[in-house]
């Protein structure tokens, strides 16, 4: 599986040669090829493209932070969740402290799963995974006797957290993988790298020019890594933190 940075840099090539493709075709094309009509034509289609362009980079721009946002919204859910089943458990008083005890054992080994499925290659391919120790926590729940009607609402409420927490564990297995459909993402540097094509036609050679083609390249290739990068929220320079998930609950001897 190609790393966003690693696709960006095959973009920036890609996005490269089809400006020089467009430099060789200008200098080996017939003089009468590149007249003023022909050039006409050949920015009404550029023009054409790169509004296609704009609107696919929204697009994908949208779809990825979209999907970013939302898992970060399920990450920020299931800390919350947790959090407030240690307190509903605290609550509950010294029966729960069982349950409490198995609670800070599975939050990492959840952790730990939660990233590594979404780093996986082959997570969409395999089928989800109960961890036992989340299986001991709801067991632990389940097994309170509640003594009074307090204690009662208490586990009540803790069955529902718990319930709770494993619906947003679903949730982020079923998500998993890259936003970006592959075919989007392929059809965009396309058209990109046909843009520089008609840069390379249209433009005579010199330095000015040349970096100026350079530096809108590496622009283009440096958007698709944003689009990648944020369509990938489990890894990379711009990954949620499995920090606030991991340290969420306190030891209880403190």
């Amino acid at each position: 599986m190609l790393t966003p940075l690693i696709t960006s840099f095959i973009a920036l090539a890609c996005i490269l040669a089809g400006a020089f493709l467009g430099g060789v075709v200008r200098l080996v094309a017939p003089g009468h090829y590149l007249d003023s009509e022909t050039k006409d034509v050949v920015k009404l289609t550029v023009g054409l493209i790169a509004t296609l362009t704009a609107l696919v980079v929204g697009l994908l721009i949208a779809t990825a932070k979209s999907s970013y946002d939302t898992k970060d919204s399920q990450i920020k859910q299931l800390t919350a969740n947790i959090i407030e089943l240690d307190n509903v458990l605290a609550t509950y008083g010294p029966d729960a402290m069982t349950a409490r005890t198995l609670l800070r054992r599975a939050v990492p080994p959840i952790a730990s799963q939660i990233w590594i499925e979404n780093r996986s290659t082959q997570a969409s391919t395999t089928a989800f995974k109960v961890l036992p120790e989340g299986q001991a926590v709801a067991r632990a729940i389940f097994q309170l006797s509640a003594q009074n009607e307090a204690q009662r609402s208490l586990r009540d409420l803790a069955v529902k957290l718990t319930a709770d927490i494993s619906q947003t564990r679903l949730l982020l297995f079923t998500t998993i993988g890259n936003a970006i459909p592959t075919p989007f993402l392929i059809i965009l540097i396309s058209w990109i790298a046909i843009l520089f094509v008609s840069f390379g036609l249209l433009t005579r050679p010199n330095p000015v020019a040349v970096i100026s083609i350079v530096i809108c390249a590496i622009s283009a290739s440096t958007a698709i890594y944003l689009i990648l990068e944020l369509g990938t929220p489990f890894s990379g320079f711009m990954s949620i933190p499995s920090e606030p998930l991991r340290n969420a609950l306190v030891p209880l001897a403190q």
